[in-house]
C-alpha cells in the first residue's frame, strides 16, 4: 500500500547553473564564466534589468531637460490651478501669483501705456461719466464741485 519507490537522481545529469556550458562565443568577455559563475549572473541581471534601466535613463533625461519639463508642465498647469481653486486654495494661489502679475502689469504699462488705457476704457469711461453726472445733478445730496462763490462772473 505504499507508493512505488522513486528512482535515485542520476548524478551525471544533475548540473548546477555554474557548470552549464556557456552558449556565448569564447571571445565575449561577459560570457566568460568566472570562478564563481558571476559572468552568468551579470548577464542574467542585465537581461532582467535592462528595460527598467533604459526607462529610468529616459525619465532622467526628460527631468533634466528644461524644454521637456516646460512642455510637461504646460500640459497640466491649467488643470492644476483649477484643482487648487476647488480645494479652497484660491488665496494661496493669488498670493503666489500676485507679485508676478503686478510686475508684468507694471512693465507692460511702462512699455506701452496705451494698451492698458485701451483695455480699461470700456469700463472706466462709463464709470467716470456716471460719477460726473451724479455729482452735477441737482438734488443729489452733494454739492457740485463747480458751484460756489468762485463761480461768480
Amino acid at each position: 500500500m505504499g507508493s512505488a519507490p522513486q528512482p535515485a537522481p542520476d548524478s551525471r545529469n544533475a548540473r548546477s547553473m555554474a557548470d552549464a556550458p556557456n552558449s556565448r562565443p569564447a571571445g565575449d568577455p561577459q560570457g566568460e564564466p568566472s570562478v564563481n559563475g558571476s559572468g552568468s549572473l551579470e548577464e542574467l541581471r542585465r537581461l532582467i534589468l535592462a528595460p527598467e534601466q533604459e526607462a529610468l535613463e529616459r525619465l532622467q533625461q526628460r527631468i533634466e531637460d528644461p524644454e521637456s519639463r516646460a512642455e510637461d508642465v504646460s500640459g497640466v498647469v491649467a488643470e492644476a490651478i483649477q484643482r487648487r481653486r476647488e480645494q479652497g486654495g484660491s488665496d494661496a494661489l493669488s498670493d503666489a501669483l500676485a507679485p508676478t502679475i503686478e510686475t508684468a502689469l507694471r512693465e507692460s504699462v511702462r512699455k506701452d501705456p496705451k494698451t492698458l488705457a485701451s483695455a480699461l476704457f470700456p469700463v472706466m469711461g462709463p464709470a467716470i461719466r456716471r460719477s460726473i453726472l451724479e455729482t452735477l445733478q441737482p438734488g443729489s445730496g452733494s454739492k457740485p464741485f463747480l458751484a460756489g462763490p468762485q463761480m461768480a462772473f
